[in-house]
């Protein structure tokens, strides 16, 4: 298992562990999660009774159900976030730029930029993740 995969078993055994605390002390499912579940059920087409099948298992702290109804840290900017916290680390000046809005960038033809007036390329691009600053010697 590399350094990232333990990071992100760290993450998922940190998160499962505070959402079953926190339904096993306050006796009660959470609103946020209690809205996962029904978007679960109406995604999967599963009947309505499942609703009250799965706050039980909730209630009895099912590590199962929990893990089911959490985000993947994977799909939450881990890396970008391991990333640059690597780098702050070895000094390096790096910026984490907005995913879009008028100060995200782009890279368009050989040129980055945020400019509005290219919309329609923007629609179809990734924005870059990190700005790095060179110091001139």
């Amino acid at each position: 298992m590399d350094k990232y995969e333990k990071i992100i078993k760290e993450i998922w055994n940190y998160e499962r562990e505070k959402i079953r605390d926190e339904i096993l002390e306050t006796k009660s499912i959470p609103e946020n999660v209690k809205l996962k579940i029904k978007k679960f059920i109406e995604r999967t087409y599963l009947d309505e009774k499942y609703e009250e099948i799965i706050e039980k298992e909730l209630l009895k702290g099912n590590d199962v159900i929990i893990t089911l109804l959490m985000k993947d840290p994977k799909r939450q900017n881990v890396y970008e976030n391991l990333l640059l916290e690597h780098l702050k680390k070895k000094h390096i000046d790096i910026v984490k730029l907005p995913a879009n809005g008028k100060n995200a960038l782009y890279p368009i033809n050989d040129k980055i930029s945020n400019q509005s007036d290219i919309q329609e390329k923007i629609k179809k691009l990734k924005s870059l993740d990190f700005k790095i600053n060179l110091k001139k010697r």
